[in-house]
């Protein structure tokens, strides 16, 4: 669905992810929503304020880019569902965007196709540097089921 954007932009379609429960599972349903689906489902205030806080502010980096979100065309590694998926969604006009990877646990390395923008803002567990070319290098350590976000472009 995700490459299909341009045309029908998936932030017109709803699906709902659930935003309760732990970090990790947390992490994988934004991780589902920020691709572009958009959704919460729910009590948002169940959650502790820590995690509301938390969502708050990945969805405020989120707003930052789902624009260019929207815009670019997927770059994926690894099948849906399986470990490990990664997804880029990087404007190639001006590196704005994000990555999304998804592991059942141990370490990821993805090296973005696209040049990013320099402000880079990611979840716990996540290292980044540019390389030589201007492409982003995440390497990401996952404990356990889980999902790591990488915006490029925000403040």
């Amino acid at each position: 669905m995700l490459s299909y954007d341009k045309w029908l932009p998936s932030t017109l379609l709803l699906t709902y992810y659930q935003t309760d429960g732990s970090r990790n599972s947390q992490l994988i349903n934004l991780a589902s929503l920020i691709l572009g689906q958009n959704g919460v489902w729910g009590n948002i205030t169940e959650n502790s304020a820590a995690d509301v806080q938390f969502i708050h502010d990945v969805l405020e980096k989120y707003k930052q880019v789902r624009d260019d979100v929207t815009v670019s065309d997927p770059v994926r590694e690894g099948e849906p569902g399986n470990s490990s998926e990664v997804v880029e969604k990087i404007n190639a006009r001006n590196g704005k965007g994000e990555v999304v990877m998804f592991s059942n646990g141990g370490h990821s390395r993805y090296i973005t196709e696209h040049r990013v923008n320099p402000r880079i803002w990611s979840t716990e567990g996540v290292k980044v540097h540019e390389d030589k070319a201007g492409r982003a290098v995440i390497d990401a350590d996952f404990d356990g089921s889980s999902a790591k976000i990488v915006f490029f472009g925000v403040e």
